[in-house]
């Protein structure tokens, strides 16, 4: 169906990635590669809680960025724990973006609101219904009266940090992917890429991010960040941090400069042009 090209919306600002002193990501990929000898590491990541510690290890270890991009995040343990790590991240002045499909979002907007109110963290919703103060039933009406674009869903996912380091794959942001849940769990997998190609999952972000496609939240969300909505949110996700069942997860995710040795025993060695990433074009 073709779009017609609008101006993308105004973002918040942002360190420009690259520049700068060199991040604690930046310092543990480079040790990375340099045992590897290559200018790419690249590896297969089968296992939901190691999927899981290295999306937090990579939220800790960045410095400038983290650019997310979910079909679906979840507010369950995992979930939860996730934007916790974003939350930290921000507020240590990492400048966040966040990428979300609509569909999972109706709903969610006191979060939605509540974290792009951050000065560092700027939400998009694609693809977006009008009818969102209706929730499910007004994307369904939306589409029965014509709306067919809304069939047109971001099922991309991609956890980029410093621009250095991008987990891609079939995981989205829920128990169920991280083998957390208790009625059922997806067999999934990603793709760990550090070093030359990771810059070409975030020029994939960046096409979408750019989309007349992606709205700012606040733009499409019917429900305005109330006063305190932030600090509310943060109490929620600090009780998630605390609860039992949490440290199992967090207690596998490496901190600081420990990450390079995480790194080291799971990359492969690529030569320069072996990997490129694809991926539809958001229209």
């Amino acid at each position: 169906m073709p779009v017609q090209e609008t101006a993308p919306p105004p973002a918040k600002a942002r360190a420009p990635g690259g520049t700068g002193a060199a991040t604690v990501l930046d310092r543990a990929v480079a040790r990375a590669l340099d045992g590897l000898g290559a200018p790419t590491g690249a590896a297969l990541v089968v296992e939901g809680p190691e999927a899981f510690a290295l999306r937090a290890a990579a939220a800790r270890a960045a410095g400038r960025t983290l650019d997310l991009q979910y079909y679906l995040w979840h507010g369950d343990l995992t979930g939860t724990l996730l934007a916790e790590e974003v939350l930290r991240a921000a507020d240590r002045g990492v400048q966040v973006r966040m990428l979300l499909d609509d569909v999972f979002a109706l709903g969610q907007e006191r979060a939605i609101c509540a974290l792009d109110a951050h000065p560092n963290i700027a939400v998009r919703l694609f693809n977006g219904t009008r009818w969102r103060a209706f929730g499910h039933f007004g994307y369904a009406l939306e589409m029965l009266l014509g709306g067919w674009h809304l069939n047109r869903r971001m099922h991309n996912k991609a956890w980029i940090a410093d621009g250095r380091l991008a987990i891609a794959g079939g995981r989205n942001l829920a128990d169920e992917y991280f083998d957390a849940a208790e009625s059922f769990n997806f067999r999934d997998l990603d793709l760990l890429l550090v070093g030359a190609a990771a810059p070409e999952a975030s020029a994939v972000f960046e096409r979408y991010w750019t989309s007349p496609f992606a709205r700012p939240a606040a733009e499409l969300s019917a429900a305005q960040s109330a006063r305190g909505g932030l600090a509310r949110l943060r109490g929620k996700l600090a009780a998630a941090r605390a609860a039992p069942d949490a440290q199992a997860f967090l207690a596998r995710s490496p901190e600081g400069e420990r990450l390079s040795a995480c790194l080291e025993n799971r990359l492969a060695p690529l030569a320069e042009g072996a990997v490129r990433v694809v991926a539809d074009p958001p229209e």
